[in-house]
């Protein structure tokens, strides 16, 4: 442990001990936490530069619920309130666009019960926030297969996003009815298509065309392209989420289930972040002027 510019640097151990050994006395606990909640600095340390996108994959919320009591259903309820959360952790820290990812296109497998809580519970909580993020200055999109969605879903859907296409604090992009390998599959059949119409010629079919065919290019046409994903729950893998976007983007995973995120873990989220050396393919100059092996 040591402390550099005002900011407390803990190595191979989380920012914050969460579950404190047995043996250790209440008042050391209380102690240590005091003093590590001293360092933990009201604005983004400066070693953390702001970034623009962070993609969040909100895993475990079923399991949370099951193991509190067995009612999934309060599991999904309070994943809500953690991307409430994360919202304001965003805000805080200069991020200009969360994506994340709310049901995926195998989500449609869960079970007729589970699945039509998700979607009422989808529509009721757009709904309800609305006034919410027009006050904090959230623009919200949506990516994925809205076709797939109930009509009464999709209507709330429209309505968010026309009542708060001017705000530009923060991008809420929302992944419904989304699987990364569909999206292409759809951004590929769309320029096969303008090229049999002869819209396009093969030889104008690049990355950048294809990228602008998918469902989240208005997020990134105005943010740039992802820079870290969190992973909750402790699965690592992608599991079919933004397959063409995080191509560089930084793997951050926690075993913490998403209900239970919260500041300590975002903040060990942006210090793995910071540590990173992001080099594209190329080589980084250090100090010396010599380069990354």
């Amino acid at each position: 442990m040591y402390i550099s510019d005002n900011c407390l640097v803990l190595k191979q151990a989380p920012l914050v001990p969460k579950q404190p050994s047995r043996v250790t006395s209440r008042c050391a606990v209380v102690a240590m936490h005091a003093a590590f909640a001293a360092f933990i600095p009201a604005v983004p340390p400066k070693r953390i530069k702001p970034f623009p996108m962070v993609q969040c994959i909100m895993d475990g919320n079923f399991r949370w619920g099951c193991r509190r009591g067995g009612d999934w259903r309060r599991g999904h309820e309070e994943g809500v309130s953690a991307l409430r959360r994360v919202v304001k952790f965003c805000r805080r820290d200069g991020v200009k666009a969360l994506t994340v990812y709310a049901f995926s296109t195998e989500n449609w497998e869960r079970s007729h019960e589970e699945v039509g809580f998700l979607m009422r519970l989808m529509e009721r909580t757009l709904d309800m926030e609305v006034p919410e993020l027009r006050s904090q200055g959230v623009r919200v999109s949506f990516a994925g297969n809205r076709a797939a969605l109930p009509e009464s879903l999709q209507r709330v859907m429209s309505r968010v996003e026309e009542q708060t296409a001017n705000n530009s604090d923060l991008i809420l992009c929302v992944c419904l009815s989304y699987g990364g390998q569909q999206d292409i599959i759809q951004a590929v059949r769309q320029i096969c298509l303008e090229v049999q119409q002869g819209k396009l010629a093969p030889d104008q079919v690049t990355e950048k065309s294809l990228s602008e065919r998918l469902s989240t290019y208005m997020t990134r046409m105005l943010v740039g392209e992802p820079d870290l994903l969190i992973r909750t729950s402790g699965e690592q893998r992608l599991s079919n989420f933004l397959l063409w976007e995080c191509a560089y983007t930084e793997l951050y995973f926690t075993p913490t289930c998403w209900p239970d995120f919260d500041f300590r873990d975002w903040q060990d989220a942006m210090l793995h972040y910071a540590s990173r050396r992001r080099r594209y393919g190329g080589r980084s100059k250090q100090g010396n002027g010599q380069t990354d092996d």
